[in-house]
């Protein structure tokens, strides 16, 4: 479906019943100038009316010729003439309704073929961006293959990719099976636990000796009380 062309088409409609719809809200809001252009309504019944309203109008002036304006006979014409006029202002009201009604849906359906024609432009651009970006990739992978095709043969001219198949790798000493041990070194484990044991014993030794405050000899008195010995009582052992 062309929506382009279905959107214009759809747009004249709509611009040829607003035209139309103007027309008659003139002509409804005018009721003495509908007589003289509701022909442009293009409606047979009105025009039906109108011929009517034509008769009547006639039929007044020439019964004014003999009777006077409120005469049975001239009132007569003039109700007729009147009714006349109002179906044809109810008439062109109701065209007026339809003719709205024809004009939204006209207008909607403007609107849906306008989106439609966006949308398919968007798309068509979206598509131009994206053949655009294809090939630039296209271009840009011909090239890498160009350029390895290129490097591969030069490759092979030099002879390099021979040279790729090769072993750099090469034994510098062969491994051995040790004679002794490496752990655990048992010497220096001893040696080391028997200083260890050494300085932790004399360590132990002189904290005792550092907090031990009992009085043992003279000299403790002396330094510890500051008094003077007078005499010692030796220990004697009770016999049993």
């Amino acid at each position: 479906m062309d929506f382009n062309k279905a959107y214009l088409e759809a747009q004249a409609q709509r611009l040829t019943i607003e035209a139309k719809l103007a027309e008659l809200g003139r002509i409804v809001s005018n009721p003495g100038g509908a007589q003289t252009i509701f022909t442009v309504a293009d409606n047979p019944l009105i025009q039906k009316l109108k011929a009517e309203a034509s008769d009547l109008e006639v039929q007044r002036s020439k019964l004014l010729k003999v009777y006077k304006d409120k005469h049975p006979e001239v009132l007569k014409v003039q109700a007729q003439f009147d009714q006349v006029t109002q179906r044809i202002d109810a008439e062109l009201k109701t065209m007026l309704r339809a003719v709205q009604t024809e004009y939204r849906v006209a207008k909607a359906r403007e609107e849906t073929l306008l989106g439609n024609v966006n949308r398919l432009r968007q798309e068509g651009q979206d598509l131009s961006e994206k053949e655009i970006q294809y090939m630039n990739l296209q271009r840009e992978s011909e090239s890498n293959q160009q350029l390895y095709e290129a490097v591969l043969k030069r490759l092979k001219e030099t002879g390099v990719t021979g040279g790729l198949d090769t072993n750099n790798v090469s034994v510098v000493e062969d491994a051995t099976v040790p004679k002794v041990p490496i752990k655990p070194r048992k010497t220096i484990n001893l040696i080391v636990s028997v200083l260890v044991g050494l300085f932790v014993g004399i360590g132990i030794a002189l904290t005792i000796e550092y907090f031990d405050t009992t009085i043992k000899t003279p000299d403790d008195v002396e330094r510890y009380l500051g008094l003077p010995v007078i005499g010692i009582v030796p220990i004697f052992e009770a016999k049993r």
